[in-house]
């Protein structure tokens, strides 16, 4: 918590699948009560992020990362 507390919560990864798009993304179940918070992981997961503007999920660009090791 922001305070320093701490707090155990349950976590698991669930299965999505958003047009031909499929991917995984934690979630954690809260307990009664407690604020519901969306992040942005799961659109990340399935490559995708919603755009400020238009409000429409967009294609992230794809990255390659080349090594130095060889």
């Amino acid at each position: 918590m922001a305070d320093g507390t701490r707090i155990t919560r349950r976590k698991v990864i669930a299965s999505f699948k958003y047009l031909d798009k499929k991917g995984g993304s934690d979630v954690i179940f809260g307990e009664d009560g407690a604020a519901t918070l969306l992040g942005s992981l799961t659109p990340e997961s399935l490559g995708l992020a919603l755009d400020p503007l238009s409000h429409e999920l967009k294609p992230l660009p794809s990255v390659l990362f080349a090594s130095e090791h060889q």
